[in-house]
């Protein structure tokens, strides 16, 4: 089979694509025929740089995400068969989705609905568990307004719906104005383009001056992230999940914290309570509830420059790669 190999650390540059020994399944894993997989700024452009705080062993072919079909099953496992559509998560010490099969472990495989094509399948198998997660972990509640940061990025597109669901009014914060329209088609109520005007002014004009209840932050931007900890109302919450914009060393102003009663939360705290939720996720997007932003689908042989479009931040919305093009 044709797989994506990283022998050495580094740029785009370092994606190779090659003819590998096909994978076989063990005992509680899946072999995938994979059909999507998507480029990802911190466990795939990050990752294969060497600089997402985790190193696979050399050699290792990325791609966190793969959805597909289905083509043998190891021993013991009983949820999925040959010939299921399914979407999964691989392991962060193996990887393995830029290839043409890749195998994962059961528990980590979700069943795909006919309605939703790979492409989505891939996005919301990555990210609506997360967002889930988040939203939960926020203790959101419906009346309550949240400020999403990267408000266009696939992730954050996830969080503005299920906030919506939830019953919160949403401001979306993103770069550029094509962006801030991009968030706004998802479900925001209002939206801001903090590259070109105040993103505290631009909140408190939202809130009729009180500031939002949650902040959803994973830019890790030096200048942006004092903003949003200032847009934050008395008793707000702030979930951190992502340094896409910075090194992940920010200034905190502890005084307005205990002033204002507020708090900084690990996003991933919830663990893979996430991942309970994809069933629902799928269901959601079968039925048109649930939607995501996908900026481009390129074959697997542009790995590469799929990489650079995403490490130039020129994209809005997920770039997917389809290893059977």
């Amino acid at each position: 089979m044709k797989a994506v190999v990283v022998r050495a650390f580094g740029g785009p540059e370092q994606l190779r694509l090659e003819e590998v020994p096909d994978p076989a399944p063990g005992p509680g894993e899946v072999l995938m025929r994979v059909h999507a997989v998507s480029v990802n700024t911190t466990l795939d452009v990050h990752l294969v740089a060497g600089e997402a705080g985790m190193a696979p062993a050399l050699p290792f072919t990325p791609g966190v995400d793969p959805s597909g079909v289905v083509e043998a099953v190891g021993e013991g496992v009983t949820s999925v068969k040959t010939g299921d559509r399914v979407a999964a998560i691989t392991e962060l010490s193996t990887l393995g989705g830029y290839a043409e099969l890749a195998v994962v472990r059961e528990s980590r495989v979700a069943l795909v609905p006919d309605a939703v094509d790979f492409p989505t399948a891939t996005v919301v198998r990555r990210h609506f568990g997360m967002a889930h997660s988040m939203v939960a972990e926020s203790g959101l509640q419906a009346g309550e307004s949240v400020l999403v940061m990267g408000a266009a990025g696939a992730l954050s597109t996830c969080i503005i719906q299920l906030a919506k669901e939830a019953g919160a009014t949403v401001v979306a914060g993103a770069g550029s104005a094509g962006r801030v329209a991009a968030a706004m088609g998802m479900g925001a109520d209002h939206g801001i383009d903090y590259r070109q005007s105040d993103l505290v002014e631009g909140v408190l004009a939202a809130t009729d001056g009180r500031g939002v209840d949650v902040v959803f932050e994973n830019l890790g931007d030096p200048v942006l992230w004092p903003k949003a900890i200032e847009s934050m109302a008395v008793g707000g919450r702030l979930l951190t999940v992502g340094t896409h914009a910075g090194d992940g060393i920010l200034p905190v102003d502890v005084r307005r914290l205990y002033r204002n009663r507020l708090r900084i939360i690990g996003g991933l705290g919830a663990g893979s309570r996430g991942d309970t939720f994809i069933d629902d996720a799928m269901r959601g997007a079968a039925e048109g509830r649930y939607r995501v932003l996908i900026d481009r689908i390129m074959p697997l042989s542009q790995a590469a420059e799929a990489f650079r479009l995403v490490a130039a931040n020129v994209v809005t919305g997920k770039v997917v790669l389809e290893p059977g093009a």
